[in-house]
């Protein structure tokens, strides 16, 4: 309305009348409802449908308009709400029912009819068959425990599957029966008793049939067998007793003819009409300068039955011989056919009286003749010759064809042949073709080995009972654990010095480093060593390294390089390692070996000190260009001693007063030992890997050995290093600030504990007046427990029942007699140098074999720890 007065609205409302909503619903068959009628259901209704499976099957799919509601279905009821008209369609399944199967377990004997019995349909008859073994008989067969013995016909019984079975079976003997065999003159049986034979066996009758004589009948109880004998062989079954006749009847004779070539003749008159079977015995005659090469009967090689010139052969047939003869070999008569390596003069080599036979070479070249070791070819005049019918191999030939002990094989070929001669190389010449003689010395091979069952009392509880000097690289100490328990040479160390520069010796017991040191080491490693058990300490006189001074490098004036690849230790060929010290020794694969390096390269603390480290410079020992050695073990040095002490790296020491250099918050320190760089860090598979060098001082190092002081507070904490090196060690010198210094020795005394000392003796002999020292060489040096006066020193084993050493000590310094004396043990006749021992006369033979009873490297003997022999 368009207001253009006042305007008043009236409006009146009446009722709606709302009709229902039908829907129709469509069900197919096996589908019904909970509605009277399904064409005419109010709308919103909720509509229970059942349905109806068909007997044998499942509902596969219910659809409403369409929609899958299969899931929706709870005991076989679903239920739907009537929005609009709906149809429903179903379809059903067949239900598959799956085979049920069982397993038959069977005893050996028993088989089935089945081709799996682990895999048997339910309700199957199975039929068992029973194999009885012969000379038994069934006593039970049971179906899971239940005895079916009486249902067995014919060995066999049928069961049917519903269920897993398990069929066990039980045999019995049956008696034995027996036969006896009646067997005529010219017939025997492989049987050891022929009047009792068991049932069944089969038996092999043999027909002997006489010279001259066939076989005609034979019969098995009257029953013609002639025609089933093989080989004058028939075989029998013994099912009752049994009588074999038999008829033998003549033969014509028949002769055969022997052809023969010359060189052959036979004992017959007539050889061609010699008897059948007849025995003929042929001779040949050799031409002289001939051997027989072949004889041949009827294409048939019998050389190898010719003896003396004669073969002797049957005649069973027409026989043709032939033969061939060839020219002899040389002839080798072997005089010296052993070889000892490192024998290499000429005459050390092989030797044979030799017989051409008359075949000829060029005396100049050797043409004609051709002489091999294996497939070597020697050459003439070179490596061998012969002169006045003597074979001469030389020594340098075997040494440059690098053999090892072991058997090898020397050809000669002449025009006419070849000849051989078999050699040994050995390690010893004793029983050999080698020509030896006997001379005195050192043999400790028959000492038998001696270990204690308790601890020696009064004794140290490690021992030194061997030293193997002068060996370079393979010097050894043999030590023995004087206790019930193990024992670590962990924080031990040796130390070899003279006598005369040890300040502490002789008021403290005390040996410390030496001047420049290599000629000690400190041990880091965990080395255990069993309760009354023996380990050797390598310890090789050399290091593979050495150091050299560089210029033009800001951070470095010092490096390290390998100079010695031979005295790396590793796997390589030519390097050392555990494997060669036991070969060289023959030590068994268990003998403990505790493999050290001396410390060549010492920290000089107070020299380019870092207080960061606690570290100065390293100083490295120089020493001939040419070698890597320095023979710290030279047992002509009359004054040296060996000293093993332990180092109690614990220990806590009070701040000295006035020390400025000490860390803040230190209350207290300790003497730290150890290794810098060692060898197994900065080597990987043999090869220096100078990354993992540590360089401290601008300087490399390697197996550097340092002594720093270790600050810690009240509560037991790592404070750090001294703030300045005025105070720390410098290992290297001997002046008043290094090895001198009061605060060495003070140290020293303060951490160094003597466990065992050994003092090196020389080899003296007394030629008039004069006593001459020289080295043993590779004879061990054999220590016994310590005296009651001394009891830290072990003592020497004297070789030489009369003494020679006061003698020779005599006018040295007083106190150091006095220790040598006390490291002197009595002589006994297992150590002496009186034995008999068996070497080539030959003077260019080696005689290291003899080194074998120079040591006792690998047991301990009764006077390691007794003074007299014990009784067995």
């Amino acid at each position: 309305v368009k207001m253009t007065k006042d305007i008043t609205v009236t409006v009146s409302f009446e009722e709606i009348t709302i009709e229902d909503v039908f829907y129709a619903l469509t069900l197919p068959v096996g589908v019904l409802s909970n509605q009277t009628d399904n064409t005419k259901i109010l709308e919103n209704t909720n509509v229970v449908l059942t349905i109806v499976v068909p007997e044998g099957k499942k509902l596969e799919s219910i659809k409403v308009d369409g929609v899958e509601k299969k899931t929706e279905v709870v005991a076989n009821k679903l239920t739907v709400k009537m929005t609009k008209d709906i149809t429903v369609t179903v379809s059903f399944e067949e239900i598959t029912i799956e085979d049920v199967f069982y397993a038959l377990t069977l005893p050996v004997g028993v088989l089935s009819d089945q081709t799996d019995n682990t895999k048997i349909l339910e309700n199957t008859n199975v039929v068992l068959t029973i194999v009885v073994p012969e000379g038994k008989k069934l006593c039970s067969i049971k179906v899971d425990d239940i005895e079916k013995k009486d249902e067995v016909v014919a060995n066999k019984l049928t069961i049917k599957m519903t269920k897993d079975i398990t069929v066990t079976v039980v045999f019995e003997d049956l008696p034995l029966a027996y036969y006896s065999l009646t067997l005529p003159d010219g017939v025997t049986s492989d049987q050891s008793d022929n009047t009792k034979i068991l049932k069944d066996t089969n038996v092999i009758l043999t027909i002997v049939v006489p010279d001259g004589k066939k076989l005609e009948s034979l019969k098995v109880d009257g029953i013609e067998k002639k025609a089933e004998v093989a080989n004058n062989k028939l075989t029998i079954k013994m099912t009752k007793d049994i009588i074999v006749t038999v008829v033998f009847e003549d033969l014509p004779p028949t002769y055969y003819s022997l052809t023969l070539p010359d060189g052959v003749t036979s004992d017959q008159s007539d050889n061609t009409k010699i008897l059948e079977n007849t025995n003929v015995e042929l001779t040949i005659v050799v031409p002289e300068g001939k051997k027989l090469e072949s004889i041949k009967v009827d294409g048939i090689e019998k050389k190898a039955e010719v003896a003396n010139n004669k073969l002797r052969i049957k005649m069973t047939k027409n026989i043709i011989v032939t033969i061939s003869f060839g020219n002899l070999a040389p002839e080798l008569n072997a005089t010296l056919y052993h070889w000892m390596p490192g024998a290499k003069a000429d005459d050390t080599g092989l030797k044979a009286d030799v017989n051409l036979f008359g075949a000829t070479f060029d005396e100049f070249t050797g043409a004609g003749l051709v002489a091999k070791i294996g497939e070597k070819i020697l050459d003439y005049i070179v490596d061998y010759e012969i002169t006045n019918n003597e074979l001469i191999v030389f020594g340098q030939t075997l040494h440059d064809a690098n053999l090892e002990l072991g058997d090898y094989e020397l050809t000669l070929t002449s025009n006419y042949g070849t000849s051989s001669m078999e050699f040994h190389v050995v390690d010893n010449p004793v029983g050999t073709s080698i020509p030896t003689k006997t001379i005195k010395g050192v043999d400790m091979n028959g000492v038998a080995a001696y270990i204690p069952t308790a601890p020696i009392a009064g004794a140290p509880d490690l021992l030194i009972t061997e030293l193997g000097l002068d060996r370079g690289v393979y010097d050894y100490i043999e030590v023995f654990n004087n206790t019930v328990e193990p024992y670590n040479l962990k924080n031990h160390y040796i130390i070899y010095g003279n006598t005369d520069n040890q300040p502490l010796l002789q008021e403290y017991g005390l040996m410390h480093i030496s001047n420049s040191a290599r000629s000690s080491t400190f041990i880091y490693k965990d080395f255990i060593i069993p309760a009354l058990s023996s380990a050797y300490i390598w310890v090789p006189s050399g290091v593979p390294w050495k150091a050299k001074a560089i210029t033009g490098n800001p951070t470095l004036t010092h490096e390290v390089y390998v100079s010695n690849e031979k005295l790396l230790y590793g796997l390589g060929e030519d390097q050392i390692n555990e494997a060669k010290f036991k070969n060289r020794y023959n030590l068994p694969e268990e003998t403990l070996v505790f493999f050290v390096r001396l410390n060549y390269t010492l920290f000089n603390n107070p020299h380019v000190y870092n207080s960061t480290t606690g570290f100065g410079s390293p100083v490295n020992k120089n020493y001939k260009e040419e070698n890597n050695y320095c023979w710290i073990s030279n047992s002509m040095v009359d004054n040296r001693m060996i000293q093993i002490l332990k180092i109690d790296v614990d220990k806590v020491h009070s701040i000295p007063d006035g020390d400025t250099t000490v860390p803040a918050g230190a209350t207290y320190f300790k003497w730290e030992f150890g290794v810098e760089n060692k060898e197994e860090d900065v080597f990987v598979d043999g090869v220096l890997d100078k990354t993992k060098i540590k360089v401290h001082g601008k300087r490399e190092s390697i197996d550097a050995l340092y002594i720093r002081r270790v600050f810690y507070n009240e509560s037991h904490e790592l404070v750090g290093y001294s703030t300045k090196g005025t105070n720390e060690l410098d290992l290297y010198n001997i002046s008043d600030s290094g090895l001198n210094a009061p605060k060495y020795l003070e140290m020293w005394k303060s951490v160094a504990n003597a466990v065992v000392a050994a003092h090196f003796y020389p080899k003296l002999s007394k030629v008039g007046d004069v006593i001459e020292n020289n080295k043993w060489g590779t004879v061990s040096l054999e220590y016994t427990v310590p005296s009651a006066e001394m009891p830290g020193l072990m003592r020497f084993v004297q070789r030489d029942e009369v003494s020679l050493y006061a003698e020779f000590y005599q006018g040295q310094n007083a106190m150091l007699v006095g220790l040598k004396l006390a490291g002197l043990a009595p002589a006994v006749s297992a150590t002496m140098m009186d034995k008999d021992i068996i070497v080539p006369e030959n003077p260019a033979y080696p005689t290291r074999y003899v080194n074998s009873g120079y040591t006792t490297i690998g047991r301990t003997t009764w006077f390691n720890f007794l003074e007299t022999e014990p009784e067995e």
